[in-house]
Parts: structure tokens; C-alpha cells; sequence
């Protein structure tokens, strides 16, 4: 995985981007390859709020590739 970005405002939104990938155990190349883009509210101008936020979005990036997995999974 690398973030390219993980920043957010007070009060504004908390945004989230990575470019992920999935490798099958037997290749040295990745089976997916994947952009995750996530942009979440803040939903008022409290720390608690922004840290909320990003949680979210780390929560979605980790859904999106749960269900990569999954669906990867299913195909064998």
C-alpha cells in the first residue's frame, strides 16, 4: 500500500488517497491493482470530529479491500 495522501480540515472533510495491491502467493506480480479515493465531512470544527472523519475513511479503504479479497477469493 502506499497513501499518497491522509490530511483533512476542521470542519470541511478528511480525504484519503492510496493506490493498494493484492498478490496471489505464487506470483511475484500483483493479481489487482487498485486507487482508492475517499473524501468523508467533518461534520463541525472539533478535533473529535476530524479524527472521526478519517476514521471513516480508513474504515472504507478497509471494506474496499476486504471485499477485493473476497471477491478474489471467490474466483478460485
Amino acid at each position: 500500500m502506499n497513501v499518497q495522501q491522509f490530511s483533512g480540515r476542521l470542519g470541511d472533510y478528511a480525504a484519503l488517497k492510496a493506490t493498494w495491491m493484492i498478490f496471489n502467493d505464487k506470483q511475484d506480480v500483483p493479481s489487482l491493482v487498485k486507487k482508492t479515493i475517499i473524501k468523508e465531512p467533518v461534520t463541525d470544527n472539533s478535533y473529535d470530529a476530524l479524527v472521526a472523519a478519517k476514521s471513516e475513511a480508513l474504515a472504507g479503504l478497509c471494506q474496499e479491500i476486504a471485499t477485493a479479497v473476497q471477491e478474489m477469493s471467490k474466483d478460485k
